[in-house]
């Protein structure tokens, strides 16, 4: 079985060997169409579309939340907006707003006088209509009782003053005689109470809610709003502090939380350029690759320009979260080039080009495609398993400049590496590209300078070592003698045993739930105003219950059906067990629980509404007006805090909408927050779980051994449970963008991971320690320099003012340090006692191509000549060179 494995294996390494044959012959036209093509899509880069919308973008498109929300709405088309309650807000309203603070007590009379003047200042703002007329806010603003609906304004009323001094002001909420409601822990912050009693506040929140009703209200709102900001910005004082926004300000500001800038992709790109050469350069000037390393780097920027452009065709909306893959991709792309670069280390010196090509290819060509392909599937993964429009905007471009920049890698990268093949076989220095001669003949030729020499000279490579660059020399001769030693062997299973007892116990203790701020930049209004609402106001939040459907409300049984419901609300720990806004028990208290026909029932309500506008907006008529078909109740909930509380909340909503037995929706401005953090533990590993059941059929195509496989999923498994518990020592939570991120690195482990146990199975030697050794020598200067090149091109993300940028850098970091941990340390370990073996025979079938044509031919006719200010410098050194061994002939 285990030789059908084999020559499966080697038949795909074949199909990679041909292809790169294929490649060696026609290396130019390769080029060419390889940047035709990148250039063709990069055109389409005119015609993207930008999605910069917060409620499309970052909320659940198909949630529950946000189904049921619509599902409420559709039924408050006609609302009345002339008598808007704060319990009625439903969440989409335009508005402007400002909040204060001070430090003692806002609560004093001096302070009301310099708030009057942001009031007097936003009411006298005039903006003008399409027909040029001016217009002040009380011709568009939500009302209530005749007046703008302003949270906060009762701050400004006598009415307010004389309840505080008659200590009648309760908190969270104060009902007075009339029977209105003012939700007072939503307009006073960090407050004093006493016995249920406000008695002071260092904050105060003003909210201007404003109606959108017409395309006339909602241009007059939208521009008022601008405005508002505006002029409200410009009022200076010493002694409150403020911060104004409006309803356009969390777009806005998500809009400037982007990595996208120009000089920032430009530094990257030089440390990285900087870094490929520094790690491919050699002391021989004909067989550096500096140059190679820098068409590597080249491949992966073009692959950036191609992708922008076929996501623009295709028609994928560009988001701000997208600014991240062109770092992203510079570290992807570079892992492939150092693999191909491995693999021409271990191509046979003697073999011609094509050769060493198609021996490169067939060594490396799974590896790279596993990596490729492996991150493909994660980010089509991550796409589609989603609710988020913004991530799946962003897998979706990621994944395709992976896919571009694989098909780059296979075409521009390897046809430049046939070029540098080229250039070795010529004997031609690697910038001048003149001929190359030793040190020994150019010292024989009489050139003293060192400098010269060292810039000058070159040598044939007579074994891989010579291939070898210095970084991919360093981890190659010293990592085999440290680690296949016993008592090496034993402490790093001793650590690795740790790493595991540890990576489970911290999984356990990982973190659930994401934070508004974390889409957002730490310089931005919205991410003031909200760590400042969060340090000032409760979390509380009114939840309604509502009922659709043709429901007799006349009937006994329902009214105590009604009154089930909000009771097991009610006597929830998570809702306050007071605070109730019941329209039918303020009917039935009116008239005294009389018994009424239907007709009656009906006659009478509309009496009740019209004496009662706060239920206005809560009842539902048909359209004759004869039946109720959807009414709504109200109940708050406690300071809920923590995300599992609040997880928690909108589980509970739902099992006591579930309980009753009408058609009920449970409805909250907060659910559409609460509900992402619902089940994302369960969610998040459902989510790896088929991302790795997918990249291990992949990797099980182009490796085919299932043994391997078996090593491979085990060991990425142990890197994901280590990342877990790492981010739960950092405090990351797990959260619908971390998960994607984890899913990301999935994919990134496999192709690490993958790259060595394809090493190990190819290896030419017969025991596991001399197996580890080859897989050694071939994948750890490889996986190191990607590993680095990898960390450099995010490590711009960590300088980020947005956590959800730093969070990426973190995790990938974590996933690149112990991809470096299990590929260099623990598997050679593993293998060199429980590799899998091949019999002899097989292996000994597997013989390497020795060349017919040398790769380096004679240079006795050879000429070289570097032209310094126009004269050849050197000829004459050469001439006499060539005299003197002849002479030695003779």
């Amino acid at each position: 079985m285990n030789c059908c494995y084999l020559k499966a294996g080697r038949r795909i390494a074949n199909l990679y060997s041909n292809y790169g044959k294929v490649i060696s012959r026609n290396p130019i036209p390769t080029i060419i169409l390889s940047v035709l093509l990148n250039a063709l899509l990069g055109i389409n880069i005119k015609w993207m579309q930008e999605l910069d919308d917060y409620n499309t973008s970052y909320l659940p498109s198909n949630s529950q939340a946000n189904m049921d929300a619509q599902k409420v709405k559709s039924f408050l088309t006609n609302s009345d907006l002339d008598n808007v309650f704060y319990h009625q807000i439903n969440g989409d309203e335009i508005y402007g707003g400002v909040v204060f603070s001070v430090d003692d007590n806002i609560i004093k009379n001096s302070y009301k006088n310099e708030i009057s003047i942001f009031h007097k200042t936003a009411m006298n703002i005039k903006v003008k209509s399409s027909d040029m007329e001016l217009h002040t806010i009380e011709d568009f603003c939500v009302k209530n009782n005749g007046k703008c609906f302003i949270l906060g304004s009762w701050y400004l009323d006598d009415h307010f003053w004389d309840n505080f001094e008659a200590n009648n002001i309760t908190y969270p909420y104060f009902k007075d005689q009339k029977g209105d409601f003012y939700m007072s822990d939503q307009q006073f912050g960090k407050v004093t109470v006493q016995n249920g009693v406000l008695k002071s506040a260092r904050s105060l929140r003003m909210t201007y809610y404003l109606k959108q009703n017409t395309a006339k209200n909602k241009a007059l709102s939208i521009q008022w709003s601008k405005q508002f900001v505006h002029e409200l910005n410009q009022l200076k004082n010493s002694t409150v502090k403020f911060i104004v926004s409006n309803s356009e300000t969390m777009a806005t500001d998500i809009g400037r939380n982007t990595m996208w800038d120009p000089p920032f992709f430009v530094v990257v790109f030089l440390a990285i350029a900087t870094f490929s050469f520094v790690a491919t350069v050699s002391g021989n000037c004909l067989t550096q690759r500096g140059l190679l390393g820098i068409a590597g780097v080249l491949s992966t920027v073009i692959s950036i320009l191609g992708a922008f452009g076929l996501c623009a065709v295709i028609g994928v909306k560009y988001v701000n979260m997208c600014s991240m893959m062109p770092f992203m991709i510079l570290g992807i792309g570079l892992y492939n080039m150092f693999v191909l670069l491995s693999g021409l280390n271990r191509a046979s010196v003697k073999g011609t080009i094509e050769e060493r090509i198609g021996s490169a290819m067939g060594d490396t060509g799974v590896s790279i495609t596993i990596s490729s392909l492996t991150d493909i599937t994660a980010l089509l993964i991550g796409a589609l398993m989603t609710d988020l429009t913004v991530i799946r905007s962003f897998c979706f471009f990621t994944g395709t400049a992976v896919f571009i920049c694989f098909l780059n890698q296979m075409t521009f990268v390897l046809a430049c590496a046939v070029l540098h093949e080229r250039r070795v076989a010529g004997s031609m220095h690697c910038i001048t590209c003149q001929t190359v001669y030793t040190t020994d003949q150019m010292k024989t030729a009489h050139y003293r300078n060192k400098l010269t020499i060292i810039c000058c000279s070159g040598h044939e490579p007579e074994h891989s070592d010579d291939l070898q660059s210095y970084a991919e020399m360093l981890p190659a001769k010293t990592l085999p003698k440290g680690l296949l030693n016993i008592p090496v062997k034993v402490i790093i299973l001793v650590l690795y045993l740790g790493y595991i007892t540890f990576s489970i116990w911290g999984t356990t203790n990982i973190g659930v739930g994401s934070q508004l701020t974390d889409v957002l930049r730490q310089d931005s209004v919205s991410y003031e105003i909200n760590n400042f609402e969060k340090e000032n106001f409760g979390m509380t939040t009114i939840v309604s219950f509502n009922i659709q459907g043709n429901i007799d409300y006349s009937q006994s049984e329902v009214h105590l059906k009604v009154d089930d419901m909000l009771k097991s609300a009610k006597t929830n720990i998570l809702f306050d067990n007071k605070f109730e806004i019941n329209w039918l028990k303020e009917f039935n208290n009116l008239y005294s629980n009389e018994n009424f026909s239907e007709i009656e029932f009906i006659e009478k309500l509309h009496i009740f509404i019209e004496k009662n506008p706060m239920f206005k907006n809560d009842i539902v008529f048909d359209s004759n007006k004869t039946h109720v078909i959807f009414s709504r109740f109200y109940v708050m909930t406690i300071d809920l805090k923590s995300s599992s509380d609040q997880q928690l909340l909108f589980d509970q909503s739902h099992m006591i909408a579930r309980n009753s037995s009408f058609n009920v929706l449970p409805f909250s401005i907060q659910f559409v927050y609460f509900e992402q953090n619902e089940s994302a533990l369960s969610k998040a590993i459902l989510q790896i779980g088929l991302t790795f059941a997918a990249c291990a059929v992949v990797s099980f195509v182009l490796i085919f051994d299932p043994i391997l496989i078996l090593f491979l999923i085990f060991t990425v498994a142990s890197i994901i449970v280590g990342v877990f518990s790492l981010m739960s020592v950092w405090n990351i939570n797990l959260n619908l963008f971390t998960t994607v991120y984890v899913i990301i690195c999935t994919g990134f482990s496999f192709s690490f991971v993958a790259y060595f146990c394809n090493s190990f199975i190819n290896s030419q030697r017969f025991d596991r320690q001399g197996k580890v050794n080859d897989a050694i020598i071939q994948t750890s200067g490889s996986i190191i320099n990607s590993a680095i090149s990898t960390v450099i091109s995010i490590v711009i993300l960590l300088f980020s003012q947005s956590e959800m940028y730093t969070t990426f850098f973190k995790i990938v970091l974590l996933v690149i340090v112990l991809n470096v941990f299990h590929t260099i340390f623990v598997l050679p370990v593993i293998f060199s006692l429980i590799g899998p073996l091949y019999d002899s025979i097989e292996m000994n079938s597997k013989q390497r191509t020795s060349s017919r044509t040398p790769l380096f031919p004679s240079r006795s006719a050879a000429t070289w000549s570097i032209t310094s200010g126009g004269v050849h410098a050197f000829d004459n050194n050469f001439k006499r060179l060539k005299l003197v061994s002849e002479e030695k002939v003779n």
